[in-house]
């Protein structure tokens, strides 16, 4: 009788572990979330004279990471982890970005194309 009562701890502990586990488990659909997935800027206002506005800008995190690139050198340096960070600065575009912010800090026409260059307009703005 002894012996019995002695693994209903065991059992208790492990049907705790168990639920705890499962709780604190990674969905599968968290998976998908690592490396960022595509955003889309769909407001993007015209920040040159006569420009009413641009296509929308596409950004690929999966083509960034095919070049090469890791999170870490726009995360958290150039764009925080909070959805909506870079555009509640109210500085997030192309005057900023020509300047050598934001996307602008790579896109250079050194490390990849010039955000400058008119010709590489359509890279982004789809």
């Amino acid at each position: 009788m002894f012996k019995r009562l002695a693994v209903i701890p065991l059992l208790v502990g492990a049907v705790f572990l168990a639920a705890l586990l499962a709780f604190w488990a990674p969905n599968p659909g968290e998976a998908a979330k690592v490396g960022g997935g595509d955003i889309t800027y769909k407001d993007v206002k015209g920040t040159y004279k006569g420009v009413k506005a641009e296509k929308p800008v596409l950004f690929s995190h999966a083509s960034h990471q095919k070049a090469g690139e890791k999170c870490t050198p726009c995360h958290v340096k150039v764009f925080k982890l909070k959805k909506g960070s870079a555009k509640k600065t109210g500085k997030f575009n192309m005057v900023s970005m020509e300047a050598g912010k934001f996307c602008g800090s790579c896109h250079n026409g050194k490390k990849s194309f010039s955000v400058k260059v008119k010709a590489s307009c359509n890279k982004c703005h789809k």
